[in-house]
């Protein structure tokens, strides 16, 4: 199957576009010293073959999107660096020998703890409530699956969107990817319900009424309609912008069709819609 003509592919949905395919193109780097502790934790282990120097370019991606808070599921950007930050890591543990890879629980808890730190500070102006938890002792191939949790979460509206617009090729599409995320789903639950080890961790205890709501109701009741039956597609609302600059500025964002572009915008048209400040962390 070709996946680029698939519009449920990972790269063809809206976190690919606008997060995990930027944290892997962005160039830039960070001038200040925000990524000094997360530089530390992870040079120890760049001869796993961690890209450290990459990782620190996504979180200044991350940390220069803090004044553009019409930049698309802007809300969840940190949880977006999260779980990419730990498929980085993943990766490169998952090819290594099953001491390195038992490592993964302990390095992705302390990544997390990092960013959920940073996310806090970031949010500190009443922005948005951080409400990134870290899961206690998530090995790589259940982080894997609650990834794709995620990534069914945030990409919802778009899903939803052509599910219930009748398009034809749905059936070859959605069964599949339904299938997965069941399974994805099932996996981080059977996590949660060990026992005495992770039944009572915060990110256990709220699963259910987070990501967890996707996985039940949400997830069964998605089917695709026939043509004639389709749903119009729902937008999300949309506040005034305070001025033509900025208007233009979301107006670009959300039309971009590359990593590129969306870089390009961030750097240059940006500037010009507000004083270029990576917010202090």
């Amino acid at each position: 199957m070709n996946e680029l003509r698939n519009p449920l592919s990972s790269t063809s949905l809206p976190a690919h576009k606008y997060f995990y395919d930027p944290f892997k193109t962005d160039a830039e780097t960070c001038t200040d010293n925000r990524t000094v502790d997360i530089q530390t934790k992870l040079t120890q282990y760049s001869s796993y073959g961690i890209h450290v120097n990459q990782i620190e370019e996504a979180i200044c991606f991350v940390s220069k999107i803090h004044i553009f808070k019409k930049y698309p599921k802007y809300n969840d950007r940190w949880h977006f660096l999260y779980y990419w930050v730990g498929e980085q890591i993943w990766n490169a543990l998952g090819k290594s020998d099953t001491d390195k890879k038992n490592q993964f629980p302990t390095i992705l808890k302390e990544v997390c703890n990092i960013i959920k730190t940073k996310c806090e500070r970031d949010n500190v102006d009443g922005s948005g409530k951080c409400e990134l938890l870290c899961p206690e002792q998530m090995d790589g191939t259940t982080f894997e699956q609650d990834k794709k949790v995620f990534d069914f979460f945030s990409n919802y509206n778009e899903i939803k969107n052509y599910v219930y617009g009748g398009e034809a090729d749905c059936q070859t599409h959605w069964p599949s990817y339904k299938s997965e995320v069941e399974s994805a789903c099932t996996t981080v639950e059977n996590y949660c319900k060990k026992v005495g080890t992770h039944e009572r961790e915060p990110y256990c205890i709220n699963f259910p009424q987070n990501h967890g709501v996707y996985c039940k109701m949400t997830l069964q009741k998605l089917e695709c309609k026939s043509p004639q039956d389709a749903v119009p597609e729902e937008q999300e609302s949309t506040c005034p912008s305070e001025d033509a600059n900025t208007q233009l500025f979301e107006e670009r964002i959300r039309s971009a069709t590359t990593t590129a572009s969306i870089s390009s915008i961030l750097g240059t048209l940006g500037l010009t819609v507000v004083p270029y400040v990576l917010y202090k962390v």
